[in-house]
């Protein structure tokens, strides 16, 4: 059962405190970066609360603190918020830095790791329900449907990176190209199915995509 709005919103603006910075920034970039973090968070905070569509502008700028024709001069709409939101998810979810140091060390075990990192099904209930939300909305919005399309080319790209260093030469590229995007849709099925049946553990769903993937990356490695 969902909490009242009041109490929803309670939780909310509970989390936004525990987000505030210490420092404040002194330029007017600075400031304004840091309102747009603002503005990001609490949108997200009240996207996990409350769902996509019972979210508005209005109830941002409230628990924001940020007044709405602020908002609206740093997003053009509540569209553009969403694909930001799932901009910022993507990029703590892929860790290219991680994969990154493995790449530029020749580390064929770190991106094995990293690989297993990226396809591991958080624990947190929030981030697969907010995803699978984010997803289905690109379905009819065209601005998150870019974003879905252009973050789902670089998922892959970061994959079959991985996948060369485990596998490498010229005559596999055509197997990487395949294992990628099966990976790609085994994380992602794999997330939605726990975003929607919570009798489902993440934590078996986990050790079970882990197993797959160790099969994939070994019969690679064979052909």
């Amino acid at each position: 059962m969902s909490l009242p709005y009041r109490d929803r919103m309670g939780q909310v603006k509970a989390r936004e405190g525990a987000m505030e910075a210490d420092t404040e920034p002194t330029t007017r970039q600075g400031r304004g970066q840091a309102r747009r973090q603002t503005l990001l968070k609490t949108a997200r905070a009240l996207f996990v609360a409350q769902g996509l569509h019972d979210t508005g502008m209005a109830q941002i700028a409230t628990v924001s603190g940020i007044r709405t024709q602020q908002i609206y001069r740093d997003f053009q709409n509540k569209a553009e918020i969403i694909a930001c939101v799932f901009e910022r998810e993507s990029d703590i979810w892929l860790d290219e830095p991680t994969l990154q140091a493995a790449l530029d060390a020749g580390d064929a075990d770190g991106a094995r790791r990293w690989i297993f990192q990226i396809m591991r099904i958080g624990t947190d209930v929030d981030q697969p329900r907010l995803l699978a939300e984010i997803i289905f909305e690109g379905a009819r919005n065209p601005l998150v449907s870019a974003v879905n399309r252009r973050l789902e080319r670089n998922i892959l790209a970061r994959l079959e990176a991985a996948i060369a260093l485990i596998a490498p030469g010229e005559d596999r590229s055509e197997r990487r190209a395949v294992a990628a995007s099966t990976l790609l849709t085994l994380s992602f099925g794999a997330t939605l199915r726990c975003a929607l049946n919570s009798a489902v553990a993440p934590e078996e769903m986990t050790r079970q995509v882990h197993a797959l993937v160790e099969r994939e990356l070994e019969q690679i490695a064979r052909d």
